[in-house]
């Protein structure tokens, strides 16, 4: 047998004796028929036998298993090197080599083709050997690894031990497309929720009978027509159980949830977050067969089918709640809430009165001077707050204040003033109360007193940002643009990009002057932390914008627009560019 252009190095028999593969240092490998001594084919000759047939390629796919991970990729050249090795797959199918170009590749032993390289040695490959089961490959180096390489010799081998490694198999579509047999696991499943892998009884390609079924949570149990129907197990994905009856694909009785008295309320609260609320109300109501005197479950159904806006099934689950806890106080609220909803104004009084002092009590104490004020009754609103027990000082000055804004609301603007000037003598240096005087006074138009309010804050405070920005835009009202810009200078200083002030002083300093342009105000937007929102009240510079040209006022209105996030950055930069 002569071929080679150079010394051969190794050399091997295939499987069934009648054939042999030698490897040389001419960077080849080559088969040849035992009896004849003919040349089969050459592997890696001159000519680089290029792979057409990419099917081939996929039938023989490679991927690499356990510790040893190795790269590969699939190619149409030879080796590079002297080949060290060359051996025949268990089935004769295929060839190995290794060369001292640092790679293995794998041939057809049939046609030459190339199929693959295995790469991932830091050395020449001395040594390569397929398993006896045909399913890995070893291959040895100078780099002093050995490493391990998973074979499939065919689709099938792929197919099963991607199933065991991938949680995903075929669909009857995809194994007929591929003429793979159709398995019980083509059974159709009609929960879309437990849909995926099913294995048990199937009749007329559906799950019938006994059967177990497998997708993002989990049935076991009895099927009919691919419906759950009969006794069975359900497991939600959060680990939630349930064992009882079904009736096409529905809980049929109360059931249980394993290890848990409490498992349905869980199951609905659940439910009610994903916005399922038929499906929590049915867990809830579930729950409270099984335990009536549970401590939430009808409070929570109450809760959801107010969502509903089901408001008088919705009050009937609060009372069965009240049956079982009497003082339970999110109950009461709620039953307040939904009698204001409905104008019976009287019952909501007494409902909101039997809210203990827990999270709601304010709100429910404030919902009932809101009542009185709607009815007239404001000296009873604030007689009713006044007279609430109160933790501490600044409890009971929360509670004046939304007397007093309750008040305002209602335009009994005099006797919210009072208020307002009575808290600020019991606590002249509290500058949220003086915002909120000084925001009064400018909805009355009395911008003098406004001013004199904040000129008091900033007496005691000088650097409060939130003084000294809400001035500066009185000021620009008023048309004092020295107090404005004495304001601006003193609050630079302070801006951060955690508030939003970073922006809107720049843009009250170019409403004062737009000669200097609005450079300094895109500059400033493009500092603010994305997470930071405009919540500014715009509403109240309208007079000074109003005293502008018209260009700048729509310049003005654009900006505006973009603090208001009625348009985006790249809106308003478009915006701007036109009216350069």
């Amino acid at each position: 047998m002569q071929g080679h252009e150079f010394e051969l190095l190794h050399v091997a028999f295939g499987p069934d004796g009648s054939h042999i593969v030698t490897s040389s240092a001419d960077n080849t490998a080559r088969i040849w028929d035992i009896a004849t001594g003919k040349q089969l084919c050459i592997l890696g000759s001159v000519d680089k036998m290029i792979v057409e047939d990419i099917e081939t390629i996929r039938q023989n796919f490679f991927a690499p298993d356990g510790p040893l991970f190795q790269d590969y990729q699939m190619v149409a050249d030879g080796h590079t090197d002297n080949i060290n090795c060359a051996v025949f797959s268990s089935d004769g199918q295929r060839v190995l080599t290794v060369s001292d170009d640092n790679t293995g590749q794998i041939w057809d032993a049939n046609t030459g083709k190339q199929l693959a390289v295995l790469k991932g040695h830091k050395n020449s490959i001395h040594y390569a050997d397929f398993s006896p089961d045909g399913q890995h490959i070893i291959t040895a180096s100078s780099d002093k690894t050995v490493r391990k390489w998973r074979f499939f010799p065919d689709t099938q081998f792929l197919i099963d031990y991607a199933n065991k490694i991938i949680p995903y198999r075929l669909t009857c579509e995809e194994r007929q497309k591929y003429f793979l047999e159709v398995t019980e696991e083509c059974c159709f499943v009609a929960d879309k929720n437990i849909k995926g892998i099913y294995q048990g009884e199937c009749k007329n390609g559906k799950a019938h009978g006994y059967g177990k079924s497998v997708g993002k949570n989990t049935y076991e149990g009895n099927f009919m027509q691919g419906y759950m129907h009969g006794k069975g197990i359900y497991t939600w994905r959060d680990g939630t159980q349930y064992k009882g009856e079904f009736e096409n694909n529905k809980e049929k009785d109360i059931g249980i949830i394993f290890g848990d008295v409490d498992g349905w309320y869980k199951r609905g609260s659940t439910l009610y977050g994903q916005r399922k609320l038929n499906d929590a109300i049915d867990a809830y109501q579930k729950q409270v067969e099984i335990k009536p005197t549970h401590k939430n479950a009808w409070c929570d159904m109450g809760i959801t089918l107010t969502q509903q806006e089901k408001l008088d099934e919705a009050i009937e689950a609060f009372k069965e709640q009240i049956e079982v806890k009497p003082d339970h106080e999110s109950a009461w609220f709620c039953i307040g809430n939904i009698l204001t909803i409905q104008g019976k104004f009287e019952d909501s009084i007494i409902a909101y009165k039997n809210v203990g002092k827990g999270q709601n009590y304010l709100t429910a104490q404030t919902n009932i001077a809101t009542i009185l004020c709607e009815q007239g009754k404001f000296d009873e609103a604030i007689e009713h707050l006044h007279d609430l027990p109160t933790k501490n000082e600044d409890e009971k000055l929360h509670l004046l204040l939304i007397g007093a804004d309750l008040l305002f609301y209602y335009k009994r603007h005099d006797q919210a003033m009072r208020i307002y000037n009575q808290a600020l003598e019991q606590h002249p240096d509290n500058m949220n109360l003086l915002n909120i005087m000084t925001n009064a006074f400018w909805k009355q138009d009395k911008l003098n007193q406004a001013a004199d309010t904040f000129a008091k804050g900033l007496a005691v405070q000088p650097s409060n940002l939130t003084l000294l920005s809400n001035d500066a835009e009185l000021a620009l009202v008023q048309g004092d643009i020295a107090r404005c810009q004495k304001r601006i200078e003193t609050a630079l200083p302070l801006l951060t990009p955690k508030d939003q002030t970073v922006a809107i002083i720049p843009f009250i300093s170019w409403l004062a002057n737009p000669e200097q342009g609005w450079k300094k105000i895109m500059a400033a937007i493009t500092e603010l932390d994305p997470e930071v929102t405009y919540t500014w009240n715009f509403s109240t510079m309208q007079p000074a914008i109003e005293r502008l040209d018209e260009s700048t006022r729509q310049t003005a209105q654009h900006f505006i627009a973009f603090f208001e996030n009625r348009i985006d950055f790249l809106t308003l930069k478009s915006e701007l560019a036109e009216k350069r």
